[in-house]
């Protein structure tokens, strides 16, 4: 199991998730659940951390949202947002970032599935160069072609050697040191 699916087990079993649910249905709110990559993280070599579920939990998402709240398309959002609708009760908008290819290939079945259209927030830089890979899977691509290996990245700052085997860390490490993130 990894970190995020302990975190939401412990605050499902503590109560706090029914809580928030309680607290949610009572206020006019918009919800919005960003998702990055959908897929099965251990058939990728790119970076790992940044899948945000495999398809059948999407669909399981998309299907227990659409039984409690209204998922709301673009439109609707906006119209919300500008206060030209009113929101009455809680509403969720679901977004895709970055652009992978896997929110076509993965995601797109089961959102046409569910009647859901999300808001695809795409790299613009990417488009004239669909070759692109993000950083932090050009790390991940790296790390995997050296497995085993340890090395030195002083034009960074590290002195110390970096363990290549665990490959999330070293993206962690490394958005650290650049200042940004995967999810950036």
């Amino acid at each position: 199991m990894n970190m995020r699916d302990g975190l939401a087990r412990a605050l499902s079993t503590l109560g706090v998730l029914a809580a928030i649910e309680r607290i949610a249905s009572r206020t006019d709110a918009l919800i919005v659940v960003n998702y990055h990559r959908v897929g099965d993280p251990d058939a990728s070599s790119l970076n790992q951390s940044v899948f945000s579920v495999n398809q059948d939990g999407l669909d399981d998402q998309i299907k227990a949202i659409r039984k409690r709240y209204r998922l709301l398309n673009a439109a609707e959002a906006l119209s919300v947002i500008e206060g030209k609708s009113r929101a009455k009760g809680t509403h969720v908008l679901s977004t895709f970032d970055d652009g992978y290819s896997d929110s076509v290939s993965s995601a797109m079945p089961v959102l046409k599935a569910n009647d859901a259209t999300p808001i695809f927030f795409l790299v613009t830089s990417y488009l004239d160069q669909p070759a692109t890979i993000a950083w932090w899977d050009k790390i991940a691509l790296f790390v995997r072609d050296h497995l085993g290996r340890r090395m030195q990245l002083p034009e960074f700052g590290i002195s110390a050697d970096v363990d290549l085997a665990n490959v999330d860390a070293l993206i962690d490490d490394f958005s650290q040191i650049v200042g940004a993130s995967p999810e950036e």
